[in-house]
């Protein structure tokens, strides 16, 4: 054959062709280098599928940002107890991380923020920015007046003096846990597809809406927000400062948050600049003044003259529920020092005085109406959700933040209309699960104070407490059963409680002088 050789002995007879063993055994080369051929291959394919291997693993990597890394791996480490029983006086098991000024782990780099801003350095003294003002929003400390309005949350805190405990708190931390777990990469909460980040068993109640991962991830942030956690400081910073991220990608030019071809877009861009007024408002970060004032303009020119706002910029229509987050956003906006015009909020009561009938009731877009209903049951259950006192909470919480006192008529009939109606988790029927209602009533009522706001405490406590998800992957968070959830999911029915349960510190009560005007 052509491409064999002929090997000789030293008689130069003609032998067998040899194989390979017999001829590296004749061969007078050293031992590596007879065996070269055969290692060198083999080293080579070795090779070869290492490096193949090395660059899909990079690929991986590659992809994966630092913090996402560190997130699954305490995913993965975290221990889940399915007995674990959220008493109102429950121990937390998540402590406050100490707050350092050079910590050993940096999860994301810092971008734009200066240095000339003391930080915090104990939970006495964390605020950038002392706020003098007794008006809602203006109670900020750490997030939401965790160390500005009433000092630390423990002690000499709010949480206790005002109705909340251990439990609470540990009830919210579980929340921004499982927020945690769930955020995307690009920063933002998927209400749809969530899911995609479980471990083991996948939570079930996904929004049958796509368009609103704007104003969820807005939620979402103010939940951080108003626990004190910040894009600079904080055990959950890096999910803070991504969500800040998320939400400057998702203003356009004009400066509104999250618009949309499809109807409710609006909600999106009240939400957005209600946490990122927050965000400004807590850190005095610079590189988010812009983002923030250019919002807050885009949100006034878009009022109706005398009125309030819906879903369209200076649309000609009004309705008590987008206005409702529209009054907060602005209050946060003055809180951060932005100049919001008092007709702002003046024509917004005289919106509120419209719909309000002489028993206190609030109508959503006319006097006496019973508002938007749900048709479809999220669980997919039949019957219709009870209807709740929605706008009347909107209402009775709004003109209070606008600087109505607590005496006027309408807001002490709207009282007695949600006294009325106390927070109630009927399992299995859900009938009178509204976190909507719940988060603005529950406002409303702290800022009246008394022996209302201790009655309505107790029954949220135990309503929102004992309804949270223990054990598994939905462990902290809540199911999607409310009216509303159809919208939001479970990323909006998690975010949107663990703010109410932030009640205690996140906006100081306001004080009124004797004349009954807020002071």
């Amino acid at each position: 054959m052509a491409h064999e050789e002929e090997y000789f002995d030293e008689e130069g007879m003609e032998d067998e062709y040899l194989d390979e063993e017999e001829l590296y055994e004749k061969s007078d080369l050293p031992w590596w280098v007879r065996k070269a051929p055969s290692v060198l291959i083999s080293l080579g394919v070795h090779g070869i599928v290492f490096i193949i291997m090395a660059y899909i693993v990079m690929i991986q990597i590659g992809e994966a940002t630092p913090a996402d890394l560190l997130t699954k791996a305490e995913h993965i480490r975290q221990e889940y107890d399915p007995e674990k029983e959220r008493a109102l006086m429950r121990t937390p098991e998540i402590l406050h991380e100490k707050i350092i000024e050079h910590p050993v782990l940096i999860l994301e780099e810092e971008t734009e923020i200066t240095t000339d801003i003391p930080r915090g350095t104990s939970w006495d003294n964390l605020s950038n920015k002392n706020l003098s003002s007794e008006f809602a929003v203006d109670a900020y400390g750490l997030g939401g007046g965790a160390a500005g309005a009433y000092g630390a949350r423990y002690g000499r805190g709010s949480v206790l003096r005002e109705g909340g405990s251990a439990g609470t708190e540990s009830a919210v931390l579980a929340a921004l846990r499982w927020l945690r777990f769930h955020q995307d990469r690009n920063g933002g909460w998927d209400i749809q597809g969530f899911s995609r980040h479980c471990r083991g068993e996948r939570c079930d109640g996904a929004a049958e809406a796509e368009h609103f991962d704007v104003g969820a991830t807005a939620l979402a942030l103010l939940a951080f927000l108003g626990n004190g956690q910040t894009h600079r400081w904080g055990q959950f910073r890096a999910n803070v400062n991504r969500a800040i991220q998320y939400m400057q990608a998702n203003q356009d030019a004009d400066g509104c948050y999250g618009r949309d071809t499809r109807e409710s877009w609006f909600y999106n861009h009240a939400l957005g600049l209600m946490a990122m007024s927050e965000a400004y408002a807590i850190t005095q970060d610079p590189a988010l003044r812009s983002t923030a004032e250019r919002a807050l303009k885009f949100g006034l020119d878009a009022q109706n003259p005398g009125a309030g706002w819906k879903y369209e910029p200076r649309g000609g229509k009004t309705d008590t529920s987008v206005t409702g987050w529209m009054i907060l956003a602005l209050k946060a906006a003055q809180t951060a020092g932005f100049d919001v015009p008092e007709k702002a909020f003046q024509d917004s009561i005289a919106w509120f005085d419209s719909v309000t009938g002489s028993n206190g009731r609030a109508g959503y877009e006319r006097r006496g109406d019973p508002g938007s209903r749900i048709r479809n049951r999220p669980d997919g259950k039949d019957g219709h959700f009870e209807r709740q006192e929605n706008m009347t909470a909107v209402s009775v919480l709004c003109r209070i933040f606008a600087g109505q006192s607590r005496n006027t008529r309408s807001i002490q009939d709207g009282v007695k209309l949600l006294m009325n109606q106390l927070p109630e988790y009927n399992y299995p029927s859900h009938t009178k699960v509204n976190y909507y209602h719940w988060y603005n009533a529950t406002y409303a009522m702290f800022q009246i104070g008394g022996s209302d706001w201790k009655r309505w405490n107790e029954a949220m406590k135990t309503a929102l407490l004992q309804s949270q998800r223990k054990g598994g992957c939905a462990d902290g968070s809540w199911n999607s059963v409310g009216e509303w959830c159809i919208v939001g999911g479970r990323v909006y029915a998690t975010a949107i409680n663990a703010l109410t349960l932030e009640i205690y510190y996140r906006f100081i009560r306001i004080r009124e002088t004797g004349g009954g005007e807020p002071r």
